[in-house]
C-alpha cells in the first residue's frame, strides 16, 4: 500500500488568487504596507506563508524581527480576508479529476495533505472545498521548517494511527511546483508532478518528477504501476 501527499494549491485546488489577495490585505492591514504576490518568483509557488510575507515585507524596508512578532496578527487577518473573500459555491475552483480520484484513493485510507499555510487557513480550504474529511493526516507551515519536513511528519502521522507501518519510499508526493518535487526528492519519496499549476512539465521534470500528468484523472493508473 502507498501513502499518497498531495499539495493544495494548485494541485487540488484553484483557490490562489483569493489566497494572494487575503495576504495582501493582511500585510497592508497589519503593517501598512502595499504589496503583491506577482513580485515574487512564480508567485511565491511552493513556499511557506512565512516566507512570502518576509520577503514582501523585507522589500519594503520591514525587518524579519518586527515581521515575527507580528505573525499571529498577519495570520489572523489573512483568516478574516479568506472567509469573505471565498466564493459561496466551491466546484469551480476544484481542480479536474479531484473529486472523483480522492474518493477513490481514499477508500484505501492512506491520503495526506501537505501545504505552506498554517493549519487553520490550509483546513478552513479543505472544508469549504469539501474534501478535508479524506484525507488521514496532514502537516502544515505552522508545524515545519519547509516542505521536506512536512512530507517527513505527515507520513509520521499517519502511522501513529495506522496498523501498518509505511515507510518513506512508499510515499508519493504530488503537487503543482518545482518546490513539490525538489522536496519529495529531497524526503525520498516518489515525486509526481501534474501541470495544473505555473510549472510546466519540462521544468517538473528537471525537478525530479518520476510522472507527469496533465490532471489527478490520470493518477489512478500511475499508481497502479508503482
Amino acid at each position: 500500500m502507498k501513502f499518497i501527499v498531495f499539495d493544495i494549491d494548485y494541485t487540488l485546488l484553484n483557490t490562489f488568487v483569493y489566497q494572494a489577495r487575503a495576504v495582501e490585505l493582511a500585510i497592508k492591514d497589519v503593517f501598512g504596507i502595499e504589496g503583491s504576490l506577482k513580485e515574487l518568483s512564480y508567485w511565491g509557488a511552493g513556499k511557506m506563508t512565512l516566507d512570502v510575507i518576509h520577503e514582501i515585507c523585507k522589500k519594503r524596508g520591514v525587518s524579519s524581527s518586527i515581521v515575527d512578532s507580528r505573525y499571529q496578527d498577519v495570520i489572523e487577518s489573512i483568516y478574516k480576508n479568506l472567509i469573505q473573500l471565498l466564493p459561496q459555491d466551491s466546484k469551480e475552483s476544484l481542480l479536474p479529476g479531484v473529486p472523483k480520484t480522492l474518493q477513490h484513493l481514499a477508500s484505501y485510507n492512506n491520503l495526506g495533505v501537505i501545504s505552506g499555510n498554517p493549519e487553520r487557513l490550509a483546513t478552513t480550504i479543505l472544508k469549504w472545498a469539501g474534501i478535508y474529511e479524506l484525507f488521514k493526516a496532514g502537516c502544515f507551515g505552522n508545524e515545519a521548517a519547509d516542505r521536506q519536513e512536512m512530507i517527513e511528519k505527515c507520513l509520521k502521522k499517519h502511522n501513529l494511527t495506522d496498523e501498518r507501518t509505511i515507510i518513506i519510499n512508499e510515499v508519493i508526493t504530488v503537487g503543482d511546483s518545482v518546490s513539490d518535487m525538489e522536496s519529495s526528492k529531497k524526503a525520498g519519496s516518489i515525486p509526481i508532478g501534474v501541470t495544473t499549476g505555473l510549472h510546466k512539465k519540462d521544468q517538473l521534470l528537471v525537478s525530479g518528477a518520476q510522472y507527469v500528468i496533465e490532471t489527478l484523472n490520470e493518477l489512478p493508473n500511475i499508481i497502479d504501476k508503482l
